[in-house]
């Protein structure tokens, strides 16, 4: 028997970016090193937590929008809901807005320290590493 949704620890989301908000995604994923499920915890854990200093814009698309699909913990997933209804926007639209405010000052200080004074690179990740998580161009 499958678990209710809110008794799941987590559950898949699909993150509905346009270009400029995935652009930023991966920019900031590959800056910091984190794998880019990460990065959008991270935005909305920050997004929840941050003063409103305006109106939230409406998420407006800049071009098409794709889909970035990762798991996130259903409290965190309740609370951007909550969060997203309480401004009368949906959960897109509110998570658009996030990526588009936060700034490399509001990313983890853990993110921001070198490893051994040294900024990795891709080609110092080994290639089976690279390969498993996808990050290997064709």
């Amino acid at each position: 028997m499958n678990p209710r949704p809110d008794e799941r620890s987590s559950i898949r989301m699909a993150a509905r970016l346009d270009p400029t908000t995935r652009t930023k995604v991966d920019a900031l994923a590959a800056r910091f090193h984190q794998p880019r499920a990460a990065v959008l915890c991270h935005i909305m854990h920050w997004g929840l937590i941050r003063e409103q200093t305006g109106p939230l814009d409406q998420g407006v698309s800049q071009g098409p929008v794709g889909h970035l699909y990762f798991y996130v913990g259903s409290q965190l997933h309740a609370r951007m809901q909550q969060a997203a209804a309480a401004v009368g926007v949906k959960n897109a639209s509110w998570l658009r807005h996030m990526v588009r405010q936060i700034t490399i000052a509001d990313v983890p200080p853990s993110w921001r320290e070198e490893p051994s004074g040294e900024r990795r690179t891709q080609q110092s990740v080994p290639f089976d590493k690279r390969h498993r998580h996808g990050m290997l161009a064709l």
